[in-house]
């Protein structure tokens, strides 16, 4: 009987430790259920503008300076994933084809030459349409932190 009950403990322990180390992917973002926000390089990281949940580690869409190119990477959703991911900002858009993160995360990624006329129009206007979903940069802030990424990852110069 002891043994019964020290392992039914123990399984116990187990499935309760197993549901606490499981963390659910992170749900898409929608329109108005994010924020811009945006960090400098540093020595091990390059400069990146974020879109995503506040105070929180669910993004929907990161770009990441790599220059000569912009690199993009949101997360990869349950489903098929999409081959590609078509972005607008006023009257420049783009479609870029995605690939999984070769590391195995749950990401895609995608890059965009630095010189793409999509990042000044977002820059300038604070406009971005993913897909079918806006993810503009409402408050002043977060304009701000759309502009300080851009000029933090210029065109290159010719």
């Amino acid at each position: 009987m002891t043994r019964r009950l020290a392992l039914a403990c123990a399984l116990a322990a187990c499935a309760l430790l197993a549901a606490c180390a499981t963390t659910p992917p992170p749900k898409p973002l929608t329109q108005g259920r994010g924020a811009w926000t945006y960090a400098p390089a540093d020595r091990a990281e390059p400069a990146k503008l974020t879109y995503g949940a506040a105070n929180s580690d669910n993004v929907g869409l990161m770009l990441l300076c790599a220059q000569p190119r912009v690199k993009l990477w949101l997360p990869a959703p349950a489903t098929a994933a999409p081959k590609s991911i078509a972005l607008r900002s006023g009257k420049a858009h783009g479609v870029y084809p995605l690939a999984a993160v070769p590391d195995g995360e749950a990401l895609l990624q995608a890059a965009m030459p630095a010189t793409d006329p999509l990042l000044d129009a977002f820059a300038a206007s604070g406009e971005l349409i993913a897909d079918s979903t806006r993810l503009d940069a409402r408050a002043a802030g977060e304009r701000a932190a759309v502009r300080a990424f851009r000029g933090a990852c210029p065109a290159p110069r010719k």
